[in-house]
């Protein structure tokens, strides 16, 4: 399937789930991500979920992530379809940007090639690691400034699909994304 396609699929896919199914989904990929070879790793990337968007709640997964004393960054739009990156932490004031995101509201901006694992939101998926987001760019930009090596690690409350078609030269493959069924390696 197309990349639009695959939008309009998952997208409908998403709004038929309940708060439970997100809920359950939700914890059970934090639950994977404590079997992916990431743990050396001290500084993470995670994106606050949009809930309207019915995203996999990363609040688990930040949990899990503090509890270990990981360092947390998390994203913030800009101007030119970009992020910047901000520094996660108990003083951290989020609030909710005009496309319902939660974002830090200041702080000291973090470069973009700190994170060592950087968690993204996606559509869909396919069994090669390449992603659907929702067509911004914001993350495809991102990951080219990121370091190298930087283990990229998708979350999806669905399975893959076979082959996404259409994809594009700034595409950049994920090392693993994490369902509530299964972790897949790509890398």
């Amino acid at each position: 399937m197309r990349k639009e396609e695959l939008r309009l699929h998952f997208q409908k896919l998403r709004n038929s789930l309940t708060e439970s199914d997100i809920q359950n989904g939700s914890h059970a990929i934090a639950l994977g991500a404590l079997n992916l070879p990431i743990w050396h790793a001290e500084v993470f990337h995670i994106f606050l979920s949009i809930s309207e968007k019915k995203e996999v709640d990363t609040r688990f997964l930040i949990s899990l992530l503090q509890e270990r004393g990981k360092q947390l960054i998390v994203p913030r739009m800009a101007p030119g379809r970009t992020l910047e990156h901000f520094s996660l932490t108990p003083e951290t004031r989020l609030i909710i940007n005009a496309w319902g995101i939660p974002e830090p509201s200041g702080g000291n901006p973090v470069s973009p090639e700190i994170p060592e694992v950087i968690f993204i939101p996606l559509l869909a998926f396919d069994l090669q690691g390449y992603r659907v987001g929702y067509g911004g760019g914001y993350y495809d930009r991102f990951l080219e400034q990121a370091r190298a090596g930087a283990i990229r690690v998708g979350l999806s409350l669905f399975g893959p699909v076979e082959h996404i078609e259409g994809l594009h030269p700034g595409d950049v493959p994920m090392d693993y994304c994490i369902t509530p069924e299964q972790a897949y390696a790509f890398s």
